[in-house]
This record gives structure tokens, sequence and C-alpha cells, in this order.
């Protein structure tokens, strides 16, 4: 994320990487979801938060939504605490999201963008067709995407 200030909170203030960090350590999944979605609101993404997608009865969540130029990126926020590696939890949501994924690029018969964005970095950039994004370095994955 290198030194960028963006603004995921509701206060009006602009935080460094550090203070957001800070912020975010001690926040709940729930807040965590809320903020990246936010994160994405500041470049200029629609981003919806907590979406619920029901399809002749088979129901999927997303925990956040967010599209730009026909993009749609559909992301996992995942905040399981500082614990090192969690490799095959992680390869499990990856192969969940996955499915999620597909179910959802049925609904709007676009390309979608499968993200998983954690607290930690894992030193995983991919896992089963899923971009794998650290928090530390999620403000530069999405200045780099197309």
């Amino acid at each position: 994320m290198g030194s960028a200030i963006i603004n995921p909170l509701k206060s009006g203030k602009n935080y460094s990487l550090m203070e957001l960090l800070a912020k975010l350590e001690n926040c709940d999944w729930k807040d965590f979801e809320q903020i990246i979605s936010e994160v994405f609101e500041t470049h200029n993404y629609k981003s919806f938060w907590n979406v619920n997608l029901t399809i002749n009865g088979k129901r999927r969540q997303f925990d956040v939504v967010s599209v730009k130029n026909a993009k749609h990126l559909l992301i996992e926020c995942k905040k399981w605490g500082n614990k090192k590696s969690r490799l095959s939890a992680l390869r499990n949501a990856a192969v969940k999201h996955k499915e999620k994924c597909g179910f959802y690029k049925e609904f709007v018969n676009q390309d979608v963008l499968p993200v998983i964005i954690i607290y930690n970095d894992e030193c995983v950039k991919e896992l089963e067709n899923v971009y794998v994004v650290p928090l530390n370095k999620l403000n530069d994955f999405i200045l780099g995407l197309p």
C-alpha cells in the first residue's frame, strides 16, 4: 500500500497505512468486511457489503462485491488473527469462493474476478485461480487492475 492515504472509515479522517492497520488490528470480521468495501469505494468502485444472492432456491453470500467499468470483483474477507500460516484453510476458502463466483457469473453473465483479502500476509498470490491479497498489498492490487 506504500504511503497512500485512504479514507475507509466513516469518521471523515484520512488515515495513513500505519494508522489504518492499527485500527484494523482490533476490529471484528464485520468491520473488516465493511472497511474493505469502503477501500474499494475510495478507488471509484461501486461497492456492496454483505451481498446475498438467491437463484432457484440456492443462496450464496458475498462479503463484498465491487464493480467498476463492468468488472465485477467478488471479495471474500478473512481476518483470522495473528496466527501463522493457515494455508489449508485458505485453500478450502478459495475452493468455496470459486464455486460462489461461478454461481454469481451465471447470474450477471459477465466476467468476475474472485479475490480473497487476508489480514496477514501468507506469501501466497493465488490459489485455485482465486487471487489472495494481503491487506498490506491491497492498494497496490487495486491500482494494478486494468
